[in-house]
């Protein structure tokens, strides 16, 4: 229950921002502590669902991103570092189906794999269905970064994998719907300025808080090209909020205006006499007769 939003700015940089909201089994609560985590000094993530086993994905994307900047001779990829992440949370949601359908009988997933000769040809179905219809705990990360090729946005979940290069933005946790509806009604493309950027991811997810479970605390990070990562700063977090609030006064003021027009339309409406009032009015005097044509000779 939270919400994540990313963009690219310029063609050139990330701007994105979450909430502080964490879910850990049944339990949902806001620390101090920002869902922004740095994988090199130009990919960064921000993280919603399952804070236990986004901790289990994470310390693996850690040492795996490790290896990635050894092994690599110029700047770490966005995408392999989406993989990653991909691949550790298939690898986690594959663990925990193993211990909850397998593991009472004393099973591993390799072990039933190259046993199944061995059972009931229901055993092997009904253990087949369970492990395919098995659901773990939602996860869902933006990894979002520059590298070599520009900006980049990646989504990872359950049962996704996607870029979002193309639309500029993607957005995460239980106020997503909200938020992409901000981001489309700023018409955000790749190609809107830093400043232009900023305004739209913040104000997107300000107006994502009307979602059930999306906390009011804000973190920022900003990706000004290769090496550029960084947490945007206290006091332009604070200009932003001064001037959501002002927005926020002028569209109650614009909309109190509007609901009392509105109100005077439909009243002026409602004052007009209705078809039984109308019935009770003096009828119109009768036009006078018109005499009808005679024929020659008529008198």
């Amino acid at each position: 229950m939270t919400v994540c939003v990313a963009a690219i700015f310029a063609n050139s940089g990330i701007v994105g921002a979450s909430d502080r909201m964490l879910t850990a089994g049944d339990v949902q609560f806001e620390p101090s502590v920002p869902k922004i985590r740095f994988w090199t000094t130009s990919i960064g993530s921000l993280i919603a669902g399952d804070a236990n086993l986004q901790s289990e994905i994470e310390a693996e994307v850690m040492s795996g991103t490790a290896d990635l900047i050894q092994q690599s001779t110029s700047w770490v990829k966005v995408k392999d570092v989406a993989l990653l992440y991909k691949r550790e949370l298939d690898k986690a949601l594959r663990g925990l189906a193993e211990h909850r359908i397998l593991t009472p009988y004393g099973l591993t997933l390799d072990g039933f794999m190259a046993r199944q000769t061995e059972f009931s040809s229901d055993f092997v179905r009904d253990i087949g269905t369970e492990l395919l219809n098995f659901e773990g705990p939602l996860v869902q990360t933006i990894i979002a970064g520059c590298d070599d090729n520009g900006p980049h946005i990646f989504t990872v979940d359950n049962d996704s994998f996607q870029c979002h290069d193309s639309v500029g933005f993607a957005a995460i946790g239980a106020g997503q719907a909200h938020a992409n509806s901000q981001m489309m009604a700023f018409n955000h493309t790749f190609r809107h300025s830093l400043a232009d950027t900023l305004k739209a991811v913040f104000f997107s997810k300000k107006r994502a808080e009307i979602a059930p479970g999306v906390g009011p605390n804000t973190d920022m990070m900003v990706v000004i090209g290769t090496g550029g990562l960084s947490m945007i700063a206290d006091n332009v977090q604070a200009e932003l909020e001064k001037r959501y609030a002002e927005e926020k006064r002028r569209q109650a003021k614009v909309a109190n205006s509007t609901r009392e027009k509105i109100g005077k339309f439909v009243q002026g409406i409602l004052d007009k006499p209705t078809t039984s009032e109308q019935s009770q009015l003096p009828a119109p005097a009768p036009e006078p007769d018109t005499p009808a044509p005679h024929k020659d000779g008529e008198v």
